[in-house]
């Protein structure tokens, strides 16, 4: 299945979903998640509660909840989202498949870079990466380097470079798909090294859109129409800033995906207010706000913007609050954009409270952040905001204007604003340089008239964004034409879904049989009912002859009238169980039932698929049956191997840990005690090297035939490993275990092994502690046992 589709590849795409077959219909809805999201959680839910929901394999379920995953997502139920990608994660893991596995990761990658986890997202493209490759999928590969080097290029741009040199050498048809370049011309465009030509970050943008409409990833889409906008406002084309976030606002509603709804009304806000309709872009914020995701790079922009907001309608106080959120929000997000957006804002609310130093001090630190990532447009603003700061007979404040004015001038695309134009001309007057200070003069008011006349640059954007709206209006009615074919094909889809609703009762109903008698009795009673049929026959062969399994109503004629009879395989994928041919009554026929019509046709070969799948089960639940007695004894007998050590009999670690944290999860709850013994054969390497292995096994054997004998009904023994046992004492103090421990070194002490001897065990003892796990448990028992071993062996001691 592959990842995108062009806008012309639609309409066979839908034609093929008009069949209702499930993959088809999958596909479709697949391919639309994004295009028309509301119509592809529909096919979805038609999938999840039609007739073959249950056969679904575990992949196409898979891929089913990535759909509703990712449509969620885009609605804002963020919750609703990520169950249905573990949902598929967790499909995924009993039946592995890369390329679904791959995209997975490709959509919670998208779902992380929203939140503004970069590093996150960064991770998880490796994953997708790495899946898609060994699917051997060039498009998704070079799809998933084009995303990631996007995400990197926010907070790591020199690795980002590099995925976009590894891009480029990819070879074929995938690097030149408009899926990959949305992305690609996305990443160069969002570059630092790109922002010092503000044209080639715009004409970037452009084609990302055009890019993501034709591959139908619509959020990128009218993310980078919204950037187009941004664009055009450092270009102070506030006009055309306008019409590129409206054209973002417009595709947002249609799509009815709140949080980029609420995204595109804080930047049309922002537009708003740079033209002088605040309040207008006061009210936009407001019901922005409660739309965008808790946490994400959208919220923070929407932050900074409300403190622009409040700064323009004389509420400085208001706006150190925003811009102070939007910081910590930035400062979470590790934005350093954002960062330089929250301290210039700060910078100019504490300005605007009479608060200098507390503003140059601000100012410096936005400043660095700008000078780091290599923002020249905020620079410029910054260094004007401290000049203003500084007071204009400061000598200082003259300077930084003249490093802004000459910042401003290298910034390729970007037109030096009039007002420092005018204010290093004042600047300059005031220094005596009044042949400059008229020059500047001059200039200022050239760009004065510039801003209000579009000059030869902005007619040729103007001229470019008409061609765009122009293909947008084509891709409208291409659109439009898309939907009159489909209502052609509501007559016969509604026809074809009361049929299909039949099939779905037939299919639950012999799916459910657990023997051929009722299975092919029920499947009799629906087609007399709804068909007519007069008798049915089902033979455990392909041809009409051998063993007869089932036999309803009068026998048919092998020469029967073919306008009344129909003979159907009974096929599961490859494997053929049988036939069956069914008949109607002439009475039937008369009556005007449905004949055996193409349709009719296919729809019985459905009613046969069920009868075919029900067939099996039933076959499967008989040899389940006969072999389910044996399954349960080796089961049984394989846990008791993996339980029991194999020398001694006692059960091994594997049970003691069990025991161990069983004993533990009781003291814990009833607080009641617990004690363990660590019992350890002394000079048992002496035993092997002397007398061999064989000497030595028959002394942990007898040992372990010694702790069987001796304990308490109560407590557990078992070997821990090497010459080492362990013995388990539920409910029991350490006042109580000792004598225990002490009556078994003795029996040890007795005790006899040819060619050894007598041998003897040193015993450490510990009682658990309120508040202690099992680790520092054993630990404790244990150095208990080494203080035996130093203190002469063949005794017991006591951690207490």
């Amino acid at each position: 299945m592959k990842p995108f589709a062009l806008l012309e590849e639609l309409p066979s795409l839908e034609a093929q979903a008009d069949t209702q077959r499930p993959s088809a219909v999958l596909t479709l809805a697949w391919l639309l998640r994004q295009r028309d999201s509301a119509r592809a959680l529909a096919l979805c839910e038609r999938l999840e509660s039609g007739p073959v929901a249950s056969a679904s394999t575990r992949v196409e379920r898979a891929r089913r909840d990535l759909v509703v995953a990712e449509c969620l997502w885009l609605r804002g139920s963020l919750d609703g989202a990520q169950q249905r990608l573990t949902d598929a994660h967790a499909l995924l893991a009993e039946e592995p498949d890369d390329l679904t596995q791959g995209d997975a990761w490709w959509l919670a990658a998208l779902m992380a870079n929203g939140r503004g986890e970069r590093a996150e997202a960064d991770r998880l493209l490796d994953d997708a990466l790495a899946c898609h490759r060994r699917a051997a999928d060039p498009l998704r590969v070079a799809a998933d380097l084009a995303l990631k080097a996007f995400c990197l290029a926010f907070h790591d741009p020199a690795r980002a470079s590099e995925t976009l040199d590894q891009l480029g050498m990819q070879a074929g048809e995938s690097l030149a798909h408009p899926a990959v370049q949305a992305w690609r011309e996305a990443a160069r465009s969002a570059l630092p090294a790109a922002q010092a030509n503000l044209t080639e970050v715009l004409s970037g943008y452009m084609r990302a859109h055009g890019a993501a409409l034709d591959s139908g990833q619509l959020r990128l889409a009218i993310a980078a129409a919204v950037n187009v906008g941004s664009s055009f406002d450092d270009m102070n084309d506030l006009g055309a800033a306008l019409q590129w976030k409206e054209r973002a606002l417009t595709l947002a509603r249609q799509a009815d995906w709140p949080p980029v709804i609420g995204s595109c009304m804080a930047q049309l806000a922002n537009s708003l207010r740079a033209l002088g309709r605040v309040d207008a872009a006061r009210g936009l914020l407001e019901q922005a706000l409660p739309l965008l995701e808790e946490g994400s790079r959208n919220q923070g922009i929407a932050l900074v913007y409300s403190g622009n907001v409040a700064l323009d309608l004389g509420a400085p106080e208001d706006a150190v609050h925003w811009y102070g959120v939007a910081e910590q929000a930035w400062n979470r997000l590790g934005s350093a954009h954002g960062q330089v957006a929250a301290l210039s804002g700060l910078a100019r609310a504490h300005a605007a409270l009479g608060q200098r130093e507390q503003a140059l001090t601000l100012q410096v630190r936005a400043m660095a952040q700008a000078e780091g990532v290599g923002l020249q447009a905020e620079q410029v603003k910054l260094l004007q905001l401290r000049a203003e700061l500084l007071g204009e007979h400061d000598e200082a404040a003259q300077t930084c204007l003249l490093q802004a004015l000459a910042l401003a001038r290298r910034v390729g695309g970007l037109r030096v604003p009039p007002e420092l134009l005018e204010s290093v001309a004042a600047g300059q007057a005031r220094l005596g340089d009044t042949a400059q200070a008229y020059a500047l003069m001059a200039e200022a008011a050239q760009a004065r008239r510039q801003r209000q006349d579009l000059d030869a640059d902005r007619r040729a954007m103007a001229l470019q964004v008409w061609q765009e709206t122009e293909r947008l209006r084509q891709e409208a009615d291409t659109q439009r034409q898309l939907r009159e074919a489909q209502a052609q094909h509501v007559a016969a889809v509604e026809q074809a879904h009361e049929r299909l609703q039949w099939l779905g009762e037939i299919g639950r109903d012999v799916t459910a049989r657990a023997d051929v008698g009722t299975l092919f009795g029920s499947l009799f009673g629906h087609l007399r009912r709804r068909l007519g049929v007069e008798s049915l026959q089902v033979w455990a062969s392909a041809q009409t002859e051998g063993e007869v399994v089932f036999c309803a109503g009068p026998p048919v004629a092998a020469k029967a009238d073919a306008a009344a009879t129909l003979s159907l395989p009974l096929q599961q994928g490859d494997r053929t169980l049988g036939s069956m041919r069914l008949t109607r009554s002439a009475r039937a026929v008369q009556a005007g039932a449905p004949e055996w019509d193409a349709p009719a046709r296919d729809l019985l070969h459905g009613v046969a698929a069920y009868a075919a799948i029900a067939w099996a089960n039933v076959q499967m639940l008989a040899a389940l049956r006969g072999t389910q007695a044996e399954l349960m004894e080796k089961n049984a007998e394989l846990e008791r191997l993996a339980t029991t050590d194999r020398l001694t009999g006692l059960p091994n670690r594997r049970w003691l840990e069990t025991v161990l944290e069983r004993e533990h999860a009781l003291a814990v709850r009833l607080q009641r005690p617990y004690t363990v013994v660590l019992v350890d054969v002394d000079r048992f390497k002496q035993v092997n090297d002397v007398h061999g292995h064989a000497a030595g096994d028959a002394v942990l054997q007898a040992l372990g035939a010694l702790l069987s004998a001796r304990m308490r009904a109560s407590d557990q023994a078992g070997r821990w490993g090497g010459e080492e046992f362990l013995v388990v004492c539920p409910g029991t103090a350490l006042a109580q275990a000792l004598p225990l421990a002490e009556h078994l070194r003795e029996r040890m002490a007795e005790a006899e092994v040819e060619p050894v001897g007598h041998f003897t065990a040193s015993f450490g003892v510990a009682c658990w502690r309120v508040g202690e796990s099992t680790a520092d448990l054993l630990e404790r028992a244990d150095r208990a046992l080494y203080a035996a071993k130093r203190a002469g062996r063949n005794r017991v001691e006591a951690d207490s």
